[in-house]
């Protein structure tokens, strides 16, 4: 083994809300979207994250400068053919039942989120492991079916909750973690409380005695909440609303590019979409930059139908597509839809912005004579009937710290997050094989295929890349906006009286 990369942890002072009086302790923060799961094996929204950030730690944590620090593990090291990866715990953590945290602990998560009999969506990111072992109490060794420079960036991705051995189904509404809060209230429709963890394992975290997290889905009424004081941050501001929040004496804002993408999920196991050539022509109909000024008010960057935006060091640097009607035109009669084709298109209520790019897209792609029907229906319902069943909807995807995570799990055949049902083997070769390679040239040149073959072949419309938008009254300190949308970081904020 090479000599552990060490770490020192960072120390936090958090500071929390509640939904009725204002303290020196307690912090108020809103999401759009309630969690359905409290299981950090199964979350796949903002408001699962951001409550399983303050309930579970991970191994190791990316803060909001995209530093990977210490958490569970305190040290790592790799093999010199970074195929196996040792972390080594530490000592005395406590879950919130009072047993203590080890190394089959941390077996147990992973091998659960692995499981495909799970069914956990966190399955194909965490990289390529192919066995995890409890080398002692508080020894862990990753066995990688490739060799892989970036893996433990991947342990701090949202599925790395570690839970106690033995947990199951239970955990979806009674959490066990080890992290700084535990929960209190979970009120369906209101909000959540989580309260300090008396027994975390740093003395330092939290500094508060709790979190409230309210579930404002409409954003006239999250903007009044923050402009009256019920609120102290809010996590996302759409940026049709930047300016009305810019008037908010004292407010601080900040904006970040954050390389999260908003698709139109075009499932190809039906038509019209199982022809490639109909999934070309509606990219050739989308006006991008038109797109980024009407449905994100400006606040986002044109896309080429890939997940790799232009902060990331493997992006594919070639001119963002243009409309092209012409085009769209002649690949839809060859694809046998001459007059176009009629079908709904749905957008979940969870962030306007959603509807905004529907109808955007609605109106560029009627000139083609297809015909899609906007339909919005509230989260809930949008998870429970649509999310990997409509056969074209809207996503919303936060941005991944790796390429491989920003691929692998969606795009290739077997991939957990393929709710478009694609499959290439083309694609899934090239990014099985850009695991495993340590050259950095072919590596980029791998990556950069992988782009071309989402640009042409792909089944996801990604008009954009948008940007994070974050606002906190001038009483919340150490606040900033997470690149990634991840709220780990929250336990690191302090509030001033």
């Amino acid at each position: 083994m090479a000599r552990p990369i060490r770490w020192t942890m960072l120390l936090c002072v958090l500071l929390v809300g509640a939904s009725v009086a204002v303290t020196a302790s307690e912090l108020r923060i809103s999401t759009p979207t309630q969690p359905t799961t409290l299981d950090p094996a199964f979350g796949i929204g903002m408001g699962e994250y951001m409550v399983n950030g303050l309930l579970y730690d991970k191994l190791v944590l990316l803060n909001a400068s995209m530093e990977l620090v210490p958490c569970i593990a305190t040290s790592w090291e790799a093999s010199d053919t970074a195929d196996e990866w040792v972390f080594y715990l530490r000592q005395g953590v406590q879950f919130t039942d009072g047993s203590t945290l080890d190394a089959h602990d941390v077996v147990y998560t992973f091998e659960r989120v692995l499981n495909p009999a799970v069914g956990s969506p966190g399955r194909g990111t965490l990289g390529p492991i192919a066995q995890v072992i409890a080398d002692d109490d508080y020894t862990v060794r990753f066995v990688l079916s490739v060799p892989y420079a970036e893996f433990p960036v991947h342990l701090a991705l949202r599925w790395g909750g570690i839970v106690p051995a033995g947990a199951g189904e239970s955990l979806s509404h009674t959490p066990l973690g080890s992290g700084p809060f535990t929960l209190k209230e979970w009120i369906v429709g209101s909000h959540i409380r989580v309260e300090a963890n008396p027994n975390y394992w740093d003395p330092a975290v939290p500094g508060v005695n709790a979190i409230v997290v309210k579930f404002l889905p409409d954003a006239i009424a999250e903007i009044i909440a923050f402009e009256t004081g019920e609120l102290d941050i809010i996590a996302e501001v759409p940026g049709d609303l930047l300016t009305r929040v810019r008037r908010i004496p004292g407010a601080q804002i900040e904006e970040v590019a954050s390389g999260s993408w908003i698709p139109m999920i075009m499932r190809t196991d039906n038509p019209p979409f199982d022809d490639p050539r109909v999934r070309l022509a509606v990219k050739y109909a989308i006006d991008r930059q038109a797109l980024v000024d009407i449905a994100l008010g400006g606040r986002g960057i044109p896309a080429n139908d890939h997940t790799i935006p232009p902060n990331n060091p493997y992006f594919l640097d070639v001119p963002v597509r243009e409309q092209d009607y012409g085009m769209a035109r002649q690949l839809l009669e060859d694809a046998g839809y001459a007059d176009g084709f009629e079908m709904e298109l749905v957008a979940s209520m969870d962030r306007p912005t959603r509807a905004r790019v529907a109808l955007a897209i609605q109106q560029m792609v009627a000139p083609l004579g297809i015909k899609f029907n906007v339909t919005t229906m509230s989260h809930d319902i949008y998870i429970a009937q649509v999310y990997r069943q409509g056969g074209a909807y809207i996503g919303w995807w936060g941005f991944r710290p790796t390429a491989d995570g920003n691929l692998y799990p969606f795009f290739t055949c077997d991939g957990s997050w393929n709710e478009y049902v694609y499959c290439n083997d083309e694609l899934d070769a090239i990014l099985d094989e850009a695991r495993g390679e340590l050259d950095l040239e072919r590596r980029t040149a791998l990556y950069h295929r992988a782009q071309e073959i989402l640009m042409e072949d792909g089944p996801a419309l990604i008009a954009a890349y948008t940007s994070w938008i974050g606002a906190w009254h001038p009483h919340v300190k150490n606040f900033a906006v997470h690149p990634l949308t991840w709220f780990d970081h929250l336990r690191w904020v302090t509030i001033e009286n």
